[in-house]
């Protein structure tokens, strides 16, 4: 076996061990994930962690004591100016544990020429993985892992996996009293809506969530709206703190004084999620799915369109027609399902995977039958939405067509039932190559889903 591509199980570490880890330096939102992993690890531990990020998620990082010391790195940089600008200062800090939780050429190179004897990587891409001296083979197939499961299989080698609680993330005393008290008059349930994403995907649309807020206030919920632009247009009762530019203590804070929290996929998100507040979750493009970016949250409710749409959401975003279905109705009756849903019980981690999986897994099964090409139907089994598709078995170019029409513009990824193996290669290679997607795994029947529920990471 490669040595470089050896799976070794057990890394030593101990509270004398430097490590020094990095996700992507410049997503807020994938700190904020790996934090419950971080977490443990110096819980566990009691090691000395250093983490490479950005300036825009360094005063993040600064409010966890467990994180000793931070690098400010500029990933958009050249491999060149990388290894000249950063090197040093990395080698000049004798780590003995190198984790690349976010795979990339510039930072695999930079964990090579640190010299740091123990790499730990991802194995998956070649020639990536010669950058490593521990590698980890990630089920990047799976559509059901969590970025918490990616994260927890990287630091798999040193024993450690990410554990969620309440106060897991540092609320400021100070800054919450302050809220506390701009919040005292108000005798309602208080509802934080957050009307913006980072950009990898989108929020529910301004003029629908005007819309939902005067219904909402009307049935005697408060309120309060954030971003980091200013919005206008909203009424007098809103509290409106769009614009305000909060520190991120300040943002944290103020989500702790709030009982329920509306977002998109994006950090705030994250926050909540970890803080547990019942989160109505708005995830509309296909390429994100909630089994990957989803709230951990005990009560959620995932505002998601079971697509049948032609409109891809790469390269480029077709809002005006993949919102069309977020209607004021709809918004509002995802957010009563979610007062309804805190009134029960808490939903444990296998129940957030399975109801992750509801909204991720779209299945095509193929009915080889003597009879033509038939119109698409809809049907649940094991919890999952399936569409159903019979062929008649002929190697007909044309059903080839529909096969893969279908897989793209319903946006599947599992396939139930025997596919030739010609068939397999000509979908790969569209689904893989062409349309630049993950092409859709082949599963026997629907059962085999609950392998994928258990696995999680390593389970």
């Amino acid at each position: 076996m490669h040595p470089h591509l050896c799976y070794i199980k057990k890394v030593n570490i101990g509270e004398n061990t430097r490590v020094i880890v990095h996700t992507r330096p410049d997503k807020l939102g994938d700190h904020v994930l790996l934090i419950p992993l971080l977490h443990q690890l110096s819980t566990r531990t009691h090691c000395h962690i250093t983490v490479i990020t950005s300036s825009t998620v360094a005063p993040f990082l600064q409010l966890f004591s467990f994180i000793n010391s931070i690098i400010l790195i500029d990933i958009h940089t050249s491999h060149s100016d990388m290894i000249r600008n950063y090197l040093s200062q990395i080698k000049n800090k004798s780590f003995d544990i190198w984790i690349s939780f976010w795979n990339d050429s510039k930072m695999a190179y930079l964990a090579l020429r640190s010299g740091i004897q123990i790499r730990i990587g991802d194995a998956s891409i070649f020639p990536l993985s010669l950058c490593y001296t521990t590698c980890v083979m990630q089920n990047w197939r799976n559509p059901l892992r969590h970025q918490i499961d990616y994260y927890d299989s990287m630091a798999s080698p040193l024993g450690i996996r990410s554990a969620l609680s309440p106060d897991l993330i540092p609320v400021s005393p100070s800054l919450k009293t302050s809220f506390e008290l701009m919040y005292e008059p108000i005798k309602e349930i208080k509802v934080l809506i957050f009307l913006e994403t980072g950009g990898t995907n989108l929020a529910i649309p301004i003029p629908t969530i005007q819309l939902v807020i005067i219904e909402l206030e009307r049935l005697g919920y408060h309120i309060t709206i954030c971003a980091q632009k200013q919005y206008d247009g909203f009424g007098q009762r809103t509290l409106n703190m769009t614009g305000k530019q909060l520190s991120i203590d300040a943002l944290i804070a103020l989500l702790s004084c709030c009982d329920i929290y509306i977002g998109g996929d994006t950090a705030p998100t994250h926050l909540a999620s970890l803080l547990q507040k019942p989160i109505l979750f708005f995830s509309p493009m296909k390429n994100h799915s909630p089994a990957r970016w989803g709230p951990m949250s005990p009560y959620q409710v995932i505002l998601r369109k079971d697509y049948r749409c032609v409109m891809p959401c790469q390269p480029i975003c077709h809002e005006a027609v993949c919102l069309e279905w977020v209607t004021p109705e709809r918004v509002k009756q995802a957010f009563l399902e979610l007062i309804q849903a805190t009134t029960e019980s808490q939903k444990s981690t296998m129940d957030i995977y399975q109801y992750h999986a509801h909204h991720t897994l779209r299945c095509l099964k193929l009915d080889y039958q003597n009879s033509p090409i038939s119109e698409l139907t809809q049907s649940i089994q094991a919890g999952v939405l399936t569409w159903n598709l019979s062929i008649q078995y002929k190697w007909w170019p044309p059903h080839w067509l529909t096969i893969i029409d279908v897989i793209e513009s319903q946006n599947i990824n599992i396939i139930i039932g025997y596919v030739p193996l010609v068939i397999k290669w000509i979908i790969q290679i569209y689904i893989g190559v062409v349309a630049k997607k993950i092409p859709p795994l082949y599963w026997n029947n629907i059962e085999v889903m609950n392998h994928y529920l258990k696995e999680k990471a390593f389970l």
